[in-house]
């Protein structure tokens, strides 16, 4: 394989853009940026949260609903019925916890059935029939939105989604489940069917968002690393370059777990620094040339929708648009690195604005 010689200038600013990208949505999420692994790593969903347009997901699996059904308790103040609940559950989780640390995978299954079972007759005993009703219904709705968004997906031409369809039925099989379970008044077997229908929605709504998203330094870097993985000495000082990157992160996570801020800031610099290098090294300097273009593709398909989103959308979309017209300027005058550094935090950008903007 051949080595790459990149004929790129060191970006300048690399430090400070995970600051100047928040800066624009949230002033408290600004003093997280420089250190938070997950918003420098391209996490969008740790943006929308830093940022305060995190829309509330997952109300209806397992998790959301014994959220609910605490919360219910909490302001029931119903005595000794809520104690034994409470105290059922503490057992089940501390048999599941005795038996993680015994590392049986069959008593490891047997005690997440066991939480699970506790948590469901909880949900039951809690919010009962009119909860069930409740949760099924949405999800109902909550998976013809979806259905609806897949099918415009599949309309463009651009993707295969047979394996989301497949998904999408799959659900709308368990759904068809809780529904006869509750018909029949077995309200735990209905709600292990729909908060499990729940949990896979979650994941269509995920695979359906990745069909447009942008692919940014994250995911590209992923490549590079396979790329390497694969090559088996094919390419010349790869096992040197995974080495340095591996031990640049771990320098990274121990100053991030320290008190020196400045120091840790520049550590986590020279981890993205090294994966730029190393991205446009082994997948070729068009690596950076693609982003921006892809970045470009996107913006044009959000611009006539973003009229309605929320200020901080809108802010949002047009920090990712200054973003990708500093990456093309410095594209256009050679700086390949400079580039792709950019074009990636304008695909972040893009990537959770749909995140957030999606009525699915």
């Amino acid at each position: 394989m051949i080595r790459y010689r990149l004929p790129f200038r060191r970006p300048r600013s690399l430090a400070v853009l995970p600051l100047l990208v928040l800066l624009c949505l949230n002033a408290v999420a600004c003093d997280r940026a420089l250190l938070d692994p997950a918003l420098r790593d391209g996490d969008e969903a740790a943006l929308l949260r830093a940022a305060g347009l995190a829309r509330p997901e997952g109300r209806y699996t397992l998790a959301g609903m014994v959220l609910e059904a605490s919360r219910v308790l909490a302001r029931a103040d119903s005595g000794a019925a809520a104690r034994a609940l409470l105290e059922q559950f503490a057992r089940a989780h501390a048999g599941a916890l005795a038996a993680a640390q015994l590392s049986a995978a069959d008593a490891v299954a047997a005690a997440r059935a066991e939480v699970r079972q506790a948590e469901l007759a909880m949900v039951a005993d809690v919010l009962g029939k009119p909860g069930a009703e409740r949760a099924i219904a949405g999800m109902s709705g909550d998976l013809s939105l979806a259905g609806a968004a897949l099918d415009s997906a599949a309309s463009r031409r651009e993707h295969d989604v047979a394996a989301l369809r497949e998904q999408r039925a799959e659900i709308a099989r368990s759904l068809a489940v809780a529904r006869a379970s509750l018909d029949a008044g077995d309200v735990p077997a209905a709600l292990d069917a729909s908060t499990s229908a729940a949990e896979h929605l979650l994941e269509l709504r995920r695979g359906i968002l990745d069909l447009d998203r942008v692919l940014a330094l994250p995911d590209l870097y992923a490549r590079t690393e396979r790329a390497l993985a694969a090559a088996d000495g094919d390419f010349p000082g790869g096992a040197e370059l995974l080495r340095e990157h591996a031990r640049l992160k771990d320098v990274a996570q121990s100053l991030v777990a320290g008190s020196d801020r400045q120091r840790a800031h520049q550590a986590l610099t020279a981890v993205r620094e090294s994966e730029l290098q190393m991205t446009l090294e082994v997948l070729g300097p068009q690596t950076a040339a693609r982003v921006v273009a892809d970045v470009a593709k996107a913006l044009g398909d959000l611009k006539a929708g973003s009229a309605a989103a929320e200020p901080r959308l809108r802010r949002m979309l047009r920090t990712a648009a200054d973003l990708h017209y500093r990456a093309s300027t410095a594209l256009r005058s050679g700086d390949g690195i400079a580039a792709l550094d950019l074009a990636s935090y304008a695909a972040g950008l893009v990537n959770a604005y749909r995140l957030a903007a999606a009525r699915f």
